[in-house]
C-alpha cells in the first residue's frame, strides 16, 4: 500500500484513492503538487493479486479539494493511464495520458 497524506495543523490526513479500472478500490495514491488554495493533484491506482501474479491497474489522475477526491478525466479508457504533475493557484492542472 502506498498512500498520499496531507500534513495539516499537526495531523496527517489520508487523501484516499479511487476505484481502479478493475473495480477494485485503489490502494495506491501519490500526491505530486499542492497550491496556495490547498488543492492537491496526484495519481491513484490499485495493485491486486490474481492467480499468483500482481496486477496494477492503470494510473488515474486525481484532484483533492476540501476533503473531496475526484478523478480529473474519467473519460480516459481503462487501457490508458494518466499521471498528474502540478496544479497552479487558479486550480489548473498539468497531467498527461497515454492515449
Amino acid at each position: 500500500e502506498q498512500r498520499a497524506f496531507l500534513w495539516q495543523d499537526g495531523s496527517m490526513i489520508d487523501l484516499g484513492s479511487i476505484t481502479g479500472d478493475l473495480g477494485v478500490l485503489g490502494d495506491r495514491s501519490v500526491a505530486t503538487s499542492i497550491n496556495n488554495c490547498g488543492q492537491i493533484i496526484g495519481t491513484s491506482n490499485s495493485m491486486i493479486a490474481h492467480k499468483g501474479k500482481f496486477l496494477r491497474t492503470n494510473n488515474r489522475s486525481v484532484f483533492w479539494q476540501n476533503g473531496v477526491l475526484q478523478e480529473i478525466d474519467p473519460t480516459i479508457e481503462p487501457q490508458y493511464g494518466a499521471w498528474a504533475y502540478t496544479v497552479n493557484n487558479k486550480g489548473l492542472a498539468c497531467y498527461e495520458n497515454n492515449k
